[in-house]
Formats: C-alpha cells, sequence, structure tokens
C-alpha cells in the first residue's frame, strides 16, 4: 500500500527526467541543424 504523497512526488521526478530528456533532445537537435546548415539565422528558426 502506497503513499499518495510518495507516488505523486515520484511522478513529478518522473515528468521532470522526461522533460529534461526532451530539452536535451531538441538542443541536440539544434546543434546538429546548425552544423548542417552552416548558417545559424536559418537554424534558429526549429
Amino acid at each position: 500500500m502506497s503513499n499518495p504523497a510518495e507516488k505523486t512526488r515520484h511522478g513529478d521526478i518522473t515528468e521532470l527526467s522526461l522533460l529534461k530528456a526532451h530539452f536535451f533532445f531538441i538542443t541536440s537537435n539544434q546543434l546538429v541543424r546548425k552544423l548542417v546548415a552552416g548558417d545559424y539565422g536559418w537554424a534558429m528558426v526549429y
């Protein structure tokens, strides 16, 4: 039998981890696009 507060806290941590992973993925994507495009203005759109 688990404590609802514990479950919520764990859920928040999981959500935060997913958010960090998502942010990291987007940042990596932007860096790759910048390198491929060679044009920072164009890459910033993505």
